[in-house]
């Protein structure tokens, strides 16, 4: 069918429909969604070289993740049938191999190449889906210890894996494919707002000013030494402002960001939000993650 015909045809279409049609499938920028995809490339890269030191610690071996550890533990919990579910291709590696460390470090070693290959428009789309997959089975892998940073760079990497690899596209083409990749983003971190929102509300530590200041608790592994008694942050009038500020900033931010596409108002607050979590609390990687997502919104450049 011609595209005038298929065009003809959208136009009988009920209006409701139509504009399903036209959000999802309406042409996107292929350089805004390249640029989203090699920002969680980097993000992922960098959670695969963090993870470098410690696999061998929580993994290898005899440690508190080995397979015969986690295998005895889901049994006395009695949830063999729930991890079924749960699939990773280091579960069949470490039978095979016992779970020798070098496995694990191989394993992050194709994940950093993949992120490479990817962000710099190599491999096609198989190596797009190949680093989803990857990334997937590691965080499977984690079980217990993945948390909601691996939540969202599985939800984003398989969205930016839709778009057209940046070497098969022109720096001004319009695609399909790429719109709805970016479509997909900008709900998927709009649900995960709004959810992480009504979390807030629904926390006395939110609305009794004790938020801020229990992102702060954990002294002992911080990034930057702002926590402890002496702290400025730990003044109440401090921490009541920045516990405040975190629950009306995000949702003002996350609706200028559609109502205000163009402006950059919107998606500023956003970031300021993630970068005050990611220093207070050092959720670096969590920040990062929902500020590249948040900037998919943005679809036209």
């Amino acid at each position: 069918m011609s595209d005038s015909a298929t065009d003809r045809s959208r136009e009988t279409l009920p209006a409701a429909i139509q504009g399903w049609d036209r959000f999802w499938f309406s042409p996107g920028s292929t350089r805004a969604a390249a640029r989203i995809r090699a920002g969680l490339c980097l993000i992922t890269a960098i959670y695969f070289i963090g993870a470098w030191g410690d696999c061998t610690r929580w993994l290898a071996g005899d440690a508190p993740f080995s397979v015969n550890r986690t295998s005895t533990f889901l049994q006395a919990a009695g949830l063999e049938n729930d991890a079924r579910w749960i699939v990773s291709p280091l579960f069949l590696i470490d039978r095979l191999f016992g779970g020798h460390g070098l496995v694990y470090r191989a394993y992050l070693l194709i994940g950093i190449g993949l992120c490479a290959a990817v962000a710099f428009g190599r491999g096609r789309q198989m190596a797009c889906w190949a680093l989803w997959i990857v990334f997937v089975g590691w965080a499977n892998r984690l079980m217990l210890l993945a948390g909601v940073t691996e939540i969202l760079l599985s939800l984003g990497l398989f969205a930016a894996a839709v778009a057209p690899p940046a070497a098969a596209v022109g720096s001004e083409r319009r695609d399909w494919k790429a719109g709805f990749s970016l479509r997909l983003n900008a709900v998927q971190i709009t649900l995960f707002a709004a959810c992480t929102i009504a979390t807030m509300l629904a926390g006395s530590a939110w609305w009794n000013g004790l938020a801020g200041y229990a992102l702060l608790a954990p002294i002992e592994d911080r990034t930057l030494g702002i926590g402890g008694p002496d702290s400025i942050f730990s003044q109440a009038i401090v921490y009541d402002l920045i516990t405040h500020g975190l629950v009306i900033a995000l949702p003002i931010g996350m609706l200028l960001c559609w109502v205000w596409r163009r402006s950059w108002i919107g998606p500023a607050i956003v970031i300021a939000w993630c970068a005050v979590v990611a220093i207070l609390g050092s959720h670096w990687l969590y920040g990062l993650t929902f500020a590249c997502l948040a900037l998919s919104i943005r679809q036209d450049d």
